[in-house]
């Protein structure tokens, strides 16, 4: 899958607006297994853009395995 639209900075304003909403959604209990997607779907797409950067850290593994956990 291509994520290099990632790296356009254009894009970051428009998935935070939608973390947020995902997150209070989730906080009301509005359809939790797709505010979980969303969130879960967005911290693995911004790991995997930061490793193929060269960055590799570990300080988005345990928020994305309890974002898919749930």
């Amino acid at each position: 899958m291509d994520l290099s639209f990632l790296g356009c900075t254009n894009i970051y304003a428009p998935l935070r607006i939608g973390s947020g909403l995902a997150v209070i959604m989730f906080a009301v209990g509005l359809v939790p297994l797709i505010t979980l997607g969303y969130s879960s779907a967005l911290l693995i797409m911004v790991g995997v853009l930061e490793i193929a950067q060269g960055a590799i850290r570990h300080h988005l593994q345990l928020t994305c395995l309890l974002a898919g956990a749930m």
